[in-house]
C-alpha cells in the first residue's frame, strides 16, 4: 500500500528497516551470551609473590629525650612562642639513621618526669606508672617477647623498677651519679633459647662498665666534657651490643635505648 507522493516513505521499506535493525541486535546478542558461557570465567585461584619481605631479625629503639622532631625532621619547622622560626638542628648521625629506619612522627608523654615520661612510652597509656608497667603484658616488651624476641637496655642513670624487669639484660646506673657511677647488670627471663646470648650479652656490659670510670676521671666534675664522656660510653656500649647481636645469634632481638 502507497500513500500520496508528497515525500512520505512507502510502509513496506520502513518495516524492511526495523526488521534488519531487529536481526542485527538479536545477532549481537546472541554472540555476547555465547563468549559469556563459552568463555571460561578467570579467577584468583593462585597467590603469587613478586617480592620476598625482608623480615628484619632485630630492631633497635631510638628515643632521644627532649629533642622535639621538629628539630631533626625535614618536613616540620620549628617555631618560637611569638611565632618566629627556630633553626633546625643538623645531628649528622641521626640523619644518617633516618636514611635507613622507620620513624615516628610524634611521641607525647604528658609526664615530664622519667618514671612517669618512660610508662607512658613503653605502654601507649597516657596514665601509666611504674606499677602498671611492672604488670604482665602490659609494655612493648612484653610483645617483643611474646614474639620471641630478646630486650635489651642501656639506661646509664636507671629507671623504675618495672622497666628493668621486662629486659633480658639491663645495665644501669644504681647511684644516679655521672662523676662516680655505679653501674649494675641485672638478667631477667634467662631461660629457652636466649639464655646463652642474653649471659654473653651480660658479660659484654660488664666488660664495658670498667671502662667507663676511668673516662670520666679524665675531665672535670661538672663539665661538659664529663657529661659527653657519659653519653659516649652509653653509645658506644650499644654500638658493641648489636656488632656482637649481628655476629652471635639468629634469634630476633630488640634493644632499647
Amino acid at each position: 500500500m502507497t500513500v500520496r507522493k508528497n515525500g512520505m516513505k512507502h510502509k513496506g521499506s520502513e518495516y524492511n528497516k526495523h526488521s534488519k535493525y531487529r536481526l542485527i541486535a538479536f545477532q549481537f546478542c546472541a554472540l555476547f551470551f555465547l563468549l559469556f558461557f563459552l568463555i571460561p570465567a578467570c579467577s584468583a585461584n593462585e597467590v603469587a609473590e613478586i617480592n620476598s619481605v625482608n623480615t628484619p631479625q632485630g630492631a633497635v629503639i631510638l628515643i632521644v629525650d627532649g629533642l622535639s622532631s621538629c628539630y631533626v625532621y625535614p618536613e616540620y619547622t620549628p617555631y618560637a612562642i611569638d611565632g618566629s622560626v627556630l633553626e633546625k638542628a643538623e645531628p649528622e648521625h641521626i640523619l644518617q639513621i633516618f636514611e635507613q629506619s622507620c620513624r615516628v612522627l610524634d611521641v607525647t608523654a604528658p609526664q615530664t618526669f622519667t618514671e612517669g615520661g618512660h610508662s607512658v612510652i613503653v605502654t601507649g597509656y597516657s596514665k601509666a606508672d611504674s606499677v602498671l608497667v611492672g604488670s604482665f603484658g602490659t609494655t612493648i616488651y612484653d610483645v617483643a617477647q611474646d614474639n620471641g624476641y630478646l630486650t635489651f637496655a642501656i639506661m646509664e642513670k636507671g629507671d623504675s623498677s618495672g622497666i628493668r624487669s621486662k629486659q633480658n639484660v639491663i645495665i644501669h646506673d644504681a647511684k644516679n651519679s655521672i662523676t662516680e657511677p655505679e653501674l649494675i647488670i641485672e638478667t631477667n627471663i634467662l631461660s629457652g633459647i636466649g639464655k646463652s646470648m642474653s649471659l654473653s650479652v651480660a658479660d659484654l656490659m660488664q666488660e664495658n662498665s670498667l671502662e667507663l670510670q676511668d673516662q670520666l676521671d679524665e675531665y672535670a666534675e661538672g663539665s661538659q666534657q664529663i657529661y659527653d664522656a657519659y653519653d659516649i660510653w652509653a653509645i658506644d656500649t650499644a654500638i658493641d651490643l648489636i656488632d656482637h647481636w649481628k655476629m652471635s645469634t639468629r634469634n630476633n632481638t630488640i634493644s632499647s635505648l
